[in-house]
């Protein structure tokens, strides 16, 4: 392509009555292939809101895609043939599968992208949450995972101070600090910054949550689910932990169940503590099985603890869980 662009962007908008269609399409400039294509149906009657509501969409869209395609071609690359940005696009897989072997793999992957390209705030935004996994998932745990974390998000922010990625994963350090008032304001900050980054929404919803403000939270992981028709399963805990904290079991069970994590171990927690408040001893002993399974040593009141979770809601998950038998 004469512009150098790696992507092309063309659509249309034609109007009915007091409809309009608006139609756009991603294509990879280097072979003309169409990566995506969408149309979306609005009335009119505000047209300029419903510009911002299609703009909003599409370049959610966009991002996803164009990070997808991106990988796809990082993916081909060998070990010697990577640059930064490859090694922060294929770091990012671990985001969606949240397992110990994917996260080793971006640990060193990301290391890897800061020694080529030490000015990456992508690269040290997402080392953050990878060191914080330490401690959050204790998956590859090694000494100071909090601090080195916050190291990292902090360089980030320094590095780039108006990249919303780095400012969440900042926020929610501060979050496994038990800086609640800096969480928010971190997290509003990267909502400012990118409010339609479907990412940024899920992972600032899940904490709300946590934090008790579980409408907040279900409202965000709901944009974000509707930005990213493609999300992670991940995106739907912040509805289920609401539905969790209104009592809806049968509700937060259908949720849990379209989270599809089953080698995750916080998905078995809150189904063995929902099974337990329903009086199911059968599925919820299961669950709680599985759960001890891929957590030796689980200690609950320990767990929910460094979770920051509300004292309700950490009260509620317990009684739930000791319904389930938990000893």
């Amino acid at each position: 392509m004469q512009l150098g662009a790696t992507y092309a962007v063309e659509g249309s908008v034609r109007r009915a009555g007091t409809r309009i269609r608006v139609t756009a399409q991603l294509i990879d400039a280097a072979d003309g292939l169409h990566l995506w294509a969408d149309s979306f149906d609005r009335d009119v009657e505000d047209i300029f809101a419903v510009q911002d509501e299609v703009t909003r969409a599409i370049a959610a869209a966009l991002g996803v895609r164009v990070q997808g395609a991106a990988l796809q071609r990082a993916m081909k690359k060998s070990p010697a043939e990577l640059d930064a940005y490859d090694c922060v696009l294929r770091a990012r897989r671990y985001t969606a599968l949240l397992d110990e072997e994917s996260h080793a793999e971006a640990r060193e992957l990301l290391e890897k992208a800061i020694t080529l390209d030490p000015s990456s705030a992508d690269a040290h935004a997402l080392l953050g949450n990878i060191y914080l996994a330490e401690h959050r998932f204790d998956m590859n745990k090694r000494e100071r995972a909090v601090e080195r974390a916050f190291e990292m998000a902090q360089r980030a922010t320094e590095l780039d101070p108006q990249n919303a990625y780095a400012r969440c994963w900042l926020a929610i350090v501060h979050f496994f600090r038990f800086e609640n008032e800096k969480f928010e304001a971190e997290a509003q900050r990267a909502l400012n910054l990118n409010p339609n980054d479907p990412e940024t929404l899920a992972d600032i919803g899940h904490y709300l949550a946590f934090m008790g403000e579980f409408e907040r939270g279900d409202a965000l992981s709901q944009k974000a689910r509707a930005l990213n028709p493609l999300h992670p399963g991940w995106y739907f805990f912040s509805t289920a932990r609401l539905h969790f904290h209104r009592k809806e079991y049968v509700e937060t069970l259908a949720y849990m169940e379209r989270i599809a994590l089953s080698g995750f171990y916080w998905t078995h927690l809150i189904t063995a503590s929902t099974q337990g408040h329903l009086g199911a001893k059968k599925e919820a002993n299961a669950a709680l099985e599985t759960l001890l399974s891929l957590k030796p040593g689980f200690v609950a009141e320990d767990e929910i603890k460094k979770w920051n979770a509300a004292p309700d809601d950490a009260a509620h998950l317990l009684e739930g869980l000791k319904k389930a038998g938990l000893r």
